[in-house]
């Protein structure tokens, strides 16, 4: 069954309507949000789905023409998407043409997944509701800034911050900075983590990013949206951070763990 309003659109099966109808109308409002705080631009169109099944997800929301593609692809689709299942709540992906495919888990497969990673990062939201709101807004921050092809770091912490704000409360526990670690963020281990391979490197990953964007938002916010402003190379990025941190050269990641890897209930 299918929904829409707009350029948004949700796809869910008979027994999710009411959850799509309130998905559907908390779209725009996050959109607008992220539109506001990072300058960001939202995708053409977004094609939400209630996510029930990994197996689904990419036939109900790649184009058409890129259905055979979907078909050869899917066996290296399944191993990342049957790995990382069980502990997500929701994800997305970008088709060409400026098209965003956004899944979110009901709340009552919320309630069965594997929270072991998420409970050392986020604080426990009593309302289902608001943890919904808050993977709505992850994910399509990752939708709007996807053109950016941003840092996988950055590309998770803009994500989480963007929660908070439409949240309008932290939804991180300030204790995550213990997570920051220079040894798990070198670029191989961020590859790992990136695939679901290597918890503790994610969960560093997710840490540092969080926690700088948090910073840069108080401390350097115009480096923040101009980091935002068009597609750079990491290594210029890094770079502009080093500088911005008073970090030497190439040594970023040491850096971060110094200022920001410790247990604060504020940033730096």
């Amino acid at each position: 069954m299918r929904l829409s309003a707009g350029s948004i659109d949700v796809q869910y099966q008979p027994e999710d309507h009411d959850f799509a109808v309130q998905l559907l109308a908390a779209a725009e409002d996050c959109l607008e949000s992220i539109e506001g705080k990072y300058h960001l631009r939202r995708p053409r169109r977004v094609r939400l789905v209630v996510l029930t099944s990994w197996f689904r997800f990419p036939f109900q929301t790649a184009p058409g023409y890129l259905q055979p593609s979907v078909i050869v692809f899917m066996p290296f689709w399944a191993l990342r998407a049957r790995r990382i299942w069980p502990w997500i709540g929701g994800w997305q992906q970008s088709y060409p043409g400026g098209i965003a495919a956004i899944g979110i888990k009901p709340p009552r497969l919320i309630e069965q997944s594997d929270r072991s990673l998420g409970e050392q990062l986020f604080k426990q939201l009593e309302d289902p509701w608001q943890k919904t709101i808050s993977l709505l807004s992850h994910e399509l921050t990752h939708a709007c800034s996807h053109p950016l092809r941003l840092p996988a770091w950055l590309n998770e912490g803009l994500a989480m911050a963007a929660a908070d704000h439409v949240l309008e409360m932290d939804t991180v526990l300030p204790q995550s900075r213990a997570l920051i670690s220079e040894e798990r963020l070198t670029p191989k281990r961020m590859r790992q983590a990136v695939l679901g391979r290597d918890h503790e490197a994610l969960l560093s990953l997710y840490a540092s990013g969080y926690w700088l964007v948090r910073w840069m938002e108080t401390n350097e916010p115009e480096l923040l949206i101009e980091l935002l402003s068009s597609r750079r190379n990491p290594k210029l990025v890094h770079r502009m951070l080093e500088k911005a941190l008073e970090c030497p050269s190439g040594a970023l990641w040491s850096c971060v763990q110094t200022r920001f890897g410790k247990s604060q209930s504020h940033v730096d």
